[in-house]
């Protein structure tokens, strides 16, 4: 062995024990700093945009990252906060005696004594089914200690929210020395890196933007449709609609199609019908909308929707909840990675505009 190979060798192992470390230091906010980076390259051309009415990068990424925590983050925080306190004040004069309570479970006895009767006329027995209000009545014992437990959570919630927009104002605000630090370690060519930066900046604006946007918006109208139609829960219709209306072929269907079964139960049919208009008009957004800002945006195609569901699913299996925002944008850089790496560039030509 040469000293020139013992010393590349040396090398290579001594940066290698380095970045392990690195890594190992950061691991614990692993899936705060990807989120953090998928919004950055989502909302990097956006931040490209402000720096060109010759504001620094500096107030450019702390702008937009206060804008992310206004709009996204402290709504979700706000709701959460106020549930708790809901389910407390709830648990106080007990649960079985709020009126959310006794509606749900006239509802469950409504909904219960129509299928008996609708079996009956198939000639199905019904009976060795579990009775709904005794599976309603046995969680509710299960509320308290559940939000008991999540109040314990908030302080790590707390920290997990202030790593991500430290980590998101960082990468818009360096991100051009980020992209030249990659270049240094020659793994891919330049062309390589910028396809994968494009595809990255496409599937994250597809999925955070947009989705957030028209999700944001067919929350709003489900909700004040049902507020006016007597649903007093605006926030928490609201959330409901919005986590459903990122799923891939689900959409914000469920929560209004919900509310109207609800009515209908009732005999409310005007209500029943309202809550199916509001449920056609959040679709429209997502099926006219949609496909308008991303022709307009000049970004890609959607992928096969059964191939979006079964990766939403394996993505909230290994990320949690935020698997939601992620397996969208994984699947899109793994459907696209042959054509990034393609010798003969297959993906087009390479603007020099693709900095992360």
């Amino acid at each position: 062995m040469t000293a020139t190979t013992k010393h590349k060798i040396i090398r290579a192992s001594f940066i290698t024990f380095v970045f392990i470390l690195f890594a190992l230091t950061f691991w614990p906010f692993f899936t705060e700093l990807l989120l953090a980076a998928l919004f950055a390259f989502a909302f990097h051309d956006f931040t490209e945009k402000i720096l060109v009415k010759k504001i620094k990068r500096i107030y450019a990424s702390l702008a937009v990252t206060l804008g992310v925590l206004v709009f996204i983050a402290a709504p979700l925080i706000w709701v959460s906060l106020k549930t708790i306190t809901a389910v407390k004040e709830y648990m106080k004069v007990g649960l079985n005696n709020t009126p959310l309570y006794q509606t749900t479970e006239k509802l469950l006895r409504d909904a219960s004594s129509y299928l008996i009767s609708l079996a009956e006329r198939f000639e199905l027995d019904l009976t060795k089914l579990p009775d709904p209000t005794e599976i309603l009545s046995h969680f509710s014992g299960d509320i308290g200690s559940f939000v008991t437990k999540f109040a314990t959570q908030i302080p790590n919630m707390g920290l997990s929210t202030f790593i991500f927009f430290l980590a998101l104002y960082y990468f818009l605000n360096e991100s051009k020395k980020i992209k030249s630090q990659i270049l240094k370690f020659d793994l891919l060519s330049e062309s390589e890196t910028n396809n994968i930066i494009s595809v990255l900046k496409s599937s994250s604006y597809q999925t955070l933007a947009i989705s957030l946007l028209i999700g944001g918006l067919q929350s709003l109208i489900v909700s004040v449709f049902a507020y006016f139609c007597g649903f007093p829960e605006f926030f928490m219709i609201f959330i409901v609609t919005f986590i459903f209306s990122l799923v891939p072929v689900v959409g914000s269907a469920p929560a209004p199609l919900f509310l109207m079964l609800i009515s209908l139960m009732q005999g409310h049919t005007g209500i029943a019908i309202a809550m199916l208009v509001a449920s056609i008009i959040a679709g429209s957004i997502d099926n006219f909308v949609k496909p308008i800002i991303l022709s307009s945006s000049g970004k890609g195609d959607d992928l096969p929707a059964v191939l979006s569901l079964i990766t939403l699913i394996g993505a909230i299996l290994v990320y949690g909840a935020i698997g939601i925002l992620i397996g969208p944008i994984i699947t899109r850089l793994a459907a696209n990675i042959l054509d990034i790496l393609s010798p003969d560039e297959k993906s087009g030509e390479i603007t020099a505009s693709t900095e992360p």
